[in-house]
């Protein structure tokens, strides 16, 4: 049965509300830049590297990007933009290698194959199709253009809407500057087969594109080894695991369920910081091996919360940015809960049961540190 959301989203499509399109004037690109601005900095409280204006413009013509946007037709405003950019002009750099995995892209591919970057939709635009359209008119541009493949990286919870694209990951999940987690992926733009098995929206897209087509990606593609989930270092939180039996304490098993819907598990890298102060993206879940350091300003020293302990719990309550550092120790991994994860309760028994624990754990983890040379603190949810 069709749900309310997606029926709306069809309607929306086929009355072309949203109207995908390149950037060309200056007015334009800022525009584009007002939504990054928005979003990274007013949403998850993260900067913008690149201005608008005529240094944005000289960075986006001297690197060879391509800039897109995406215009509400009801409002004439623009609610997305994303760039892309030739992998050879950012192999230079080790820190584009490192994030996008370009070691795993021949040199002789690098001028074909796109890494797409600055990826930003308004949160109100985000139930429609704006997002999908525009990452159909990359793709389309991309044919155009005799592109190969794009790469790009995601949030650990958004892995599985790329995979339904027809996007594979290129290499395990990594540390981002701005802290959290990132995975590179990858998506070849001829692979009819794999965007047969995904059922991917760009099949049509493909199918619309005159050949002959070039197998160059696909030929690449066919010799990389896929990677399991467990080498991708991301997986779907089993709640059988028994990790979360303080936090859903006193939920109905319906209430449980919402809770925990959407969580991942995901291995992190000693010393990586699974959460950046003041960062509002997802930064709370629990620790379901090894440790995490969680050093708060002005708190007199770190705290160490070991496997069961909750992680956040005043961004879940207050839906606050962070107040704190939350760096991994070696061999850990923890399970990033959904931001709206409190918010699928509502205001009945659940949720307010839910901001009792909340309340309970982020009072136990405000309690000042202990002295030097003792154990901290730890919040053990039982198994």
């Amino acid at each position: 049965m069709v749900s309310w959301r997606q029926a709306r989203q069809g309607v929306e499509a086929m009355v072309g509300r949203y109207v995908p399109f390149n950037v060309e004037r200056d007015d334009e690109l800022v525009a584009c830049f007002d939504v990054l601005d928005r979003v990274r900095r007013a949403e998850l409280h993260r900067p913008v590297h690149l201005s608008a204006g005529a240094a944005g413009r000289g960075a986006l013509e001297g690197g060879g990007s391509r800039l897109v946007g995406i215009r509400d037709r009801l409002t004439g405003a623009v609610v997305g933009t994303a760039r892309a950019t030739p992998a050879d002009r950012v192999a230079e750099s080790p820190d584009a290698v490192r994030t996008y995995r370009l070691d795993r892209v021949p040199p002789a591919l690098r001028d074909r194959v796109w890494v797409s970057t600055r990826l930003a939709v308004l949160p109100e635009h985000r139930g429609g199709p704006a997002a999908l359209l525009m990452l159909r008119h990359m793709y389309a541009e991309g044919l155009r253009c005799g592109g190969l493949a794009t790469i790009l990286t995601c949030e650990p919870g958004l892995l599985a809407m790329y995979r339904r694209m027809g996007f594979e990951p290129l290499g395990p999940v990594a540390g981002s500057a701005q802290g959290g987690f990132r995975i590179p992926l990858v998506v070849v733009f001829h692979d009819a087969e794999r965007f047969a098995a995904t059922r991917s929206p760009l099949a049509g897209v493909l199918r619309a594109h005159p050949g002959p087509h070039p197998q160059a990606g696909i030929a690449w593609r066919a010799g990389l080894s896929p990677l399991s989930p467990a080498e991708v270092g991301v997986q779907a939180y089993d709640p059988e695991l028994g990790l979360h039996a303080d936090l859903c304490a006193g939920l109905s098993p319906a209430g449980c369920t919402q809770v925990l819907r959407g969580a991942l598990r995901v291995r992190c890298a000693a010393g990586q910081v699974v959460v950046a102060a003041g960062d509002g993206g997802r930064s709370w879940g629990l620790v379901a091996r090894g440790h995490v350091e969680v050093d708060r300003p002005g708190s007199g020293g770190a705290r160490r919360l070991g496997p069961g302990a909750v992680f956040g719990p005043r961004v879940a309550l207050l839906g606050v940015r962070h107040p704190a550092v939350v760096t991994a120790g070696p061999d850990t991994e923890v399970v990033l809960l959904s931001r709206s994860a409190r918010r699928r309760l509502g205001d009945g028994a659940d949720g307010r049961t839910l901001d009792r624990t909340l309340a309970r754990l982020a009072r136990a983890q405000g309690a000042p540190a202990r002295a030097a040379g003792t154990p901290s603190q730890q919040i053990t949810i039982s198994r």
